[in-house]
């Protein structure tokens, strides 16, 4: 992420930092569900008593569940707002040791080797994919975890499905890179991380979401495109993401990697 992209979503979550958790609740069952599905999948493979960081911690949704099973709690995120949010939440969470840092999860103030557990959810698609995979291996002990949830697109889909360009409501643009299963396990096979776990996770999703979310769109013509983004898909892809006149299926997979090695 380059610093003028990092400027953009720094701006973008502070702004949506109050009302953060609000948003996701109001998506309703789906959501509900999905998280569901990735605490548990935390709680099945994280290591117990060990130093964690949770990168791009937002709000806090998950920092409970971390801290509760960890010697220490790291929260890192890129936007202060978003931190003081979850620092509200921490102070109301039943007592555990936790710190919070704001850095860019690529570039984080860390030692090398100094964490057992990390765990990155809905982030990645906002970041370098390689150099993110880097920092990881660098800060993680050989031996240990990082569980990763994201969108993940198929092998077969059109450049404008993988790479979305959206107007925020602050300055300048803000972008999500949705890359394949396959393009992940490479990148962090590259660094010594390897794929021990996987779990699919179908996010439905209507596009009333698209145009109830105000924050992330200042224009209709943003709102119209990106749902005509879905409705003008060829129908090979219409068939991979389920698309009807209501919405879409989002192909959301939460992987574990496991440090064998030193990365590259």
């Amino acid at each position: 992420m380059d610093f003028r992209e990092l400027a953009s979503a720094r701006a973008l979550y502070s702004r949506r930092a109050v009302g953060y958790d609000g948003e996701n609740a109001r998506r309703g069952e789906a959501a509900r569900v999905l998280f569901a599905e990735i605490a548990a999948e935390i709680v099945r493979v994280m290591p117990v008593a060990g130093d964690t960081i949770d990168l791009g911690a937002g709000t806090g949704r998950f920092a409970e569940i971390l801290g509760q099973r960890s010697a220490m709690l790291t929260s890192v995120d890129c936007s202060k707002d978003m931190l003081r949010v979850l620092m509200r939440r921490i102070q109301s969470a039943p007592v555990f040791a936790s710190r919070v840092v704001c850095a860019d999860v690529e570039n984080m103030p860390f030692s090398d080797e100094g964490f057992d557990y990390a765990v990155c959810i809905s982030v990645l698609q906002y970041l370098d994919l390689r150099a993110f995979a880097y920092e990881c291996a660098r800060i993680l002990a050989v031996g240990s975890r990082i569980t990763i949830g994201v969108v993940v697109v198929h092998q077969d889909d059109d450049s404008r499905w993988r790479d979305a360009e959206f107007q925020s409501d602050c300055e300048g643009r803000y972008y999500s890179r949705f890359r394949t299963e396959q393009d992940i396990d490479n990148a962090f096979h590259e660094q010594g991380l390897e794929l021990i776990s996987k779990i699919e996770c179908p996010y439905r999703r209507n596009f009333s979401d698209l145009v109830s979310d105000k924050v992330r769109f200042t224009a209709r013509e943003d709102l119209l495109a990106a749902c005509e983004k879905y409705r003008s898909a060829s129908d090979e892809v219409r068939q991979i993401y389920e698309i009807d006149d209501l919405g879409f299926t989002q192909h959301y997979r939460v992987f574990t990697f496991e440090r064998t090695s030193n990365p590259s």
